[in-house]
């Protein structure tokens, strides 16, 4: 409804906002009609292009970094399926360690969060689930408190983040020796 109210009388208006600065360029500069419309549509598209090249969210580039860790550990011969708990960052993780895996995965599937350690770890063995995403928000540390040393027999730490977002995130590898 607003396409009606607004928009349409305001494209008449730039309509001939448009006509008045290609006569201006015209009788000014002396350049003909299509040499001055040019000029004017590169202007529109040269005023748009730095927004457009400027890296957008350079912050996500440790969620790519993290999933090709783990892409390049495993290969792309069946899914890669990263314990977590549901975040979108265990999103973003999942879908870049899948990448090229050429099948279709779903990330939202895989999140998981035990009642207790020995749970967690047994569900995670019983699953073949190799890797698990630990991010600081979104793990509660009264439930399992992954960053004190006595967990690490079952994880092997590959990486340490940190992210604005989500604090620390941990990246461990499932070895289950318990």
């Amino acid at each position: 409804r607003f396409l009606a109210i607004v928009i349409l009388p305001s494209c008449i208006l730039a309509g001939f906002g448009l006509e008045k600065i290609l006569r201006f360029l015209q009788a000014r500069f002396r350049l003909k009609e299509s040499a001055a419309l040019t000029v004017v549509c590169l202007l529109i598209l040269v005023s748009g292009l730095p927004k457009n090249l400027k890296p957008r969210e350079t912050d996500k580039a440790i969620f790519r970094q993290i999933g090709e860790i783990i892409a390049k550990r495993e290969g792309n011969h069946r899914v890669i399926t990263v314990a977590a708990a549901p975040s979108t960052v265990h999103e973003w993780v999942s879908f870049y360690a899948n990448l090229k895996y050429p099948g279709v995965f779903c990330a939202r599937d895989s999140g998981t969060i035990g009642e207790d350690y020995g749970q967690f770890v047994k569900h995670l063995m019983e699953n073949g689930i190799r890797y698990f995403l630990w991010e600081e928000n979104r793990w509660p540390a009264e439930k399992i408190d992954f960053i004190n040393t006595q967990y690490h027999q079952d994880f092997k730490e590959l990486g340490r983040w940190h992210h604005p977002d989500t604090e620390r995130i941990i990246l461990f590898e499932v070895t289950g020796s318990k």
